[in-house]
């Protein structure tokens, strides 16, 4: 039986879109994308081992507030 740990990361100076292109560029792929469905939203990609992990919004985006 393979352990899994559950990782969620929040982008620090950057938002969560910017995040979830770099780690796309990187070689993930997107699981599932909820930045739209739910308050703050987050994306679930996966590394090229298919391990997947939560990119959370930013505390600005939870709230509401778009950044300049």
């Amino acid at each position: 039986m393979k352990h899994r740990m559950h990782m969620c990361l929040r982008p620090v100076g950057t938002t969560c879109d910017a995040e979830v292109e770099r780690i796309v560029g990187l070689g993930a792929s997107i699981v599932d994308d909820r930045r739209r469905l739910e308050d703050g939203g987050w994306v679930v990609p996966a590394d090229p081992e298919r391990n997947e992990f939560r990119v959370l919004g930013t505390p600005a985006e939870e709230a509401g507030i778009a950044r300049a």
